[in-house]
């Protein structure tokens, strides 16, 4: 099989391409991943894919295909400006699962937007990258946006974070709600820690260019020192992922108890409710015999819970907007499956 000589080179090129890869794999696994919640599924998901295609065009300047190639260079697959939006939600709609889209959302998707179509701008008028506006306009601007946007957006989901756990403090929860919150916690203040270093060396660069006209980037290493700090960023996202599929938080939940029931565990500490929570986590002596699937026999339990909730609850809310947050609370993997479960229809 024909490999190109420059991929040849060193093994460095092969880690990013991997690295790659495997985000670019686990984020259809999280597209199409029957447990959780919908929205932060698809958040998780678009997150790693585009890491997977932002990652993949950092290894292409690595190996100096765009030297070779220029025509591809703005090709649109350089989503950075969409990095911090689509982890900020993914916290939002873990913490808060029946959050609802609103309107004033849609803000965050205005530079997202505007990378995608400059570049494919660019690309279809077939823009060369060595131009003047490119690389001392535009490439300064778009790399200083990034790292205040996404050092921004990580602010934002650690307040989030550090809310939901200051809320459950002081209010009765379950103790998986604790654990989920506090290990987003610790995740996040790695990832903003990666983040932070990945910066250093753009602001660095930034910095000695105006103030003594010298740039970091004649140094042979510094191109190494961006891509694989950007590459550790996407190494630490899938294994955020990775471990969400593992429900690393309530694993140790379930082994503090020897004496436990399934209703223990199930209602008292209440990981029926949590949307990631499977049957199979169970110890092999609690799991329930049944011919349904883990996944319709949590739904049932879910949709008697929210049935019985539905019976006690009088507030204010609106009858469709109140049964959308019992069902979402109650863990449901979104209202549509709600109401397919429950025979329900979505408008009632």
């Amino acid at each position: 099989m024909f490999i190109p000589e420059v991929i040849k080179e060193t093994t460095s090129e092969w880690a990013a391409w991997l690295i790659s890869l495997t985000a670019w794999g686990m984020s259809w696994v999280f597209w199409f991943r029957p447990f959780g919640n919908l929205k932060a599924n698809r958040s998780m998901s678009l997150l790693l894919w585009l890491f997977s295609l932002s990652l993949l065009r950092d290894v292409l300047m690595m190996l100096n295909v765009f030297l070779q190639h220029p025509q591809w260079f703005f090709f649109p697959i350089w989503f950075t400006w969409a990095l911090g939006p689509l982890y900020f939600f993914f916290v939002k709609f873990t913490l808060y699962p029946a959050y609802e889209w609103h309107r004033t959302d849609l803000k965050h998707a205005f530079f997202p937007l505007l990378q995608i179509g400059l570049y494919a701008i660019l690309f279809f008028v077939q823009y060369k990258p060595e131009s003047w506006f490119y690389t001392q306009v535009y490439k300064t601007l778009e790399g200083g946006f990034f790292v205040c946007s996404f050092l921004l957006y990580l602010a934002m989901s650690w307040r989030y974070i550090r809310f939901r756990e200051a809320v459950l403090q002081h209010h009765t929860h379950y103790p998986w709600q604790m654990a989920k919150v506090r290990w987003l916690k610790r995740h996040t203040l790695v990832f903003f820690f990666l983040a932070a270093f990945n910066s250093f060396f753009l602001i660095l660069d930034f910095a000695m260019f105006k103030l003594f006209g010298r740039s970091l980037r004649v140094w042979s290493i510094y191109p190494y020192l961006t891509h694989y700090s950007f590459a550790l960023m996407a190494l630490w996202v899938i294994n955020i992922a990775w471990q969400l599929l593992r429900r690393s938080y309530v694993r140790p939940l379930l082994q503090q108890g020897k004496n436990q029931t399934a209703e223990d565990i199930l209602f008292r500490q209440g990981c029926l409710f949590d949307p990631d929570f499977r049957l199979s986590l169970l110890p092999a002596p609690l799991q329930p015999a049944t011919k349904k699937g883990e996944r319709e026999t949590l739904e049932q339990a879910r949709c008697t819970f929210v049935q019985k909730q539905w019976e006690e609850k009088n507030t204010g809310e609106t009858p469709p907007r109140l049964l959308r947050r019992l069902a979402l609370e109650a863990g449901f993997y979104s209202y549509r499956r709600f109401a397919t479960i429950c025979n329900k229809k979505p408008a009632t």
